[in-house]
């Protein structure tokens, strides 16, 4: 299990984006650190290990080769010294399909990753105890259907939820949150104003969630937004002002969809942006639609 574990850890680094990813690279492997206490004796956590990390003034434990949630639990129900946990992973576990409330006992988590792994379900509490300090949470390339964070958690910054089963785009309360990734996951359509609550956001990832349609003034909150990604879905047409209100947008990227046409002012605003539309079934722009962009940065359209 642990080569597994180290399998699915190089899997992260080719399959999840670099602005999601966390560098490992801080941590140390002494015995103490600074002002981070030591971790607990290898037999108390295991089959968790554990390592004082910079990176997060705190524990980095991983347990990717715990055989049931109950052999979790035993870990977290005992005293470890702190119940500050910097960053929790599990990788590529293929026995761990639920997570029920108390998990976790009283511990709480600055970040949290579970990646391709059988996870099925998060019941809604399991990370309560974590709703002032989690910064990032990654529950990536599982089986879970909903999303596992609520208004609760108003610290939360990044939240990584690629390749789940989520059914539909979540209308979330989280004000702190900057970057948003549903992308691989079978939305297929998006909600009207679903980002009036992230007023925060830059960095979003919808590619390959299947979404065929856009709603008009879909981003005319997140006026912060940077980059956006939507490729590899199903979109047939940009209706007008759909991007209205990305006015700090530097990038850009519908390729890789089946867009036909595109509507007069679609992409007014944004003056500063990296626009891709390649691999569409585009076949012409109408040069009212060009000139509202004319000081665009770059516009991708080679492989239509």
């Amino acid at each position: 299990m642990a080569t597994l574990g180290l399998f699915f850890t190089l899997l992260v680094s080719i399959f999840l984006p670099s602005w999601g990813q966390i560098d490992l690279g801080e941590s140390v492997t002494s015995s103490s650190y600074g002002d981070i206490i030591d971790c607990p004796p290898k037999e108390v956590i295991y089959p968790c290990q554990c390592w004082e990390s910079t990176l997060y003034d705190a524990w980095q434990m991983q347990c990717d080769s715990v055989y049931s949630e109950s052999e979790l639990a035993n870990v977290f129900h005992k005293d470890l010294g702190t119940k500050t946990i910097g960053n929790l992973m599990v990788y590529g576990n293929i026995f761990l399909r639920k997570l029920h409330n108390g998990v976790f006992g009283d511990y709480k988590f600055k970040t949290f990753e579970v990646l391709f792994t059988s996870l099925v379900s998060m019941e809604p509490d399991v990370l309560i105890n974590s709703t002032e300090i989690l910064r990032e949470l990654t529950v990536a390339f599982t089986s879970i259907s909903e999303v596992p964070v609520d208004y609760r958690f108003q610290n939360l910054e990044f939240l990584q939820l690629k390749g789940n089963k989520i059914p539909s785009m979540p209308i979330l309360d989280l004000q702190a949150l900057n970057t948003l990734d549903m992308g691989w996951n079978p939305l297929k359509e998006i909600p009207s104003d679903p980002f009036r609550n992230l007023p925060n956001l830059k960095r979003l990832g919808l590619s390959g969630c299947q979404i065929q349609s856009l709603p008009q003034k879909l981003f005319a909150y997140p006026e912060k937004m940077e980059y956006m990604e939507m490729f590899e879905n199903e979109i047939r047409h940009i209706s007008e002002d759909t991007f209205s209100g990305l006015t700090a947008i530097t990038t850009l990227d519908l390729s890789q969809n089946q867009i036909s046409t595109v509507a007069p002012g679609a992409f007014t605003g944004l003056s500063n942006a990296e626009l891709g539309l390649q691999d569409n079934a585009i076949t012409t722009l109408e040069e009212e639609i060009l000139a509202t962009n004319t000081k665009q940065q770059c516009l991708h359209l080679v492989g239509r």
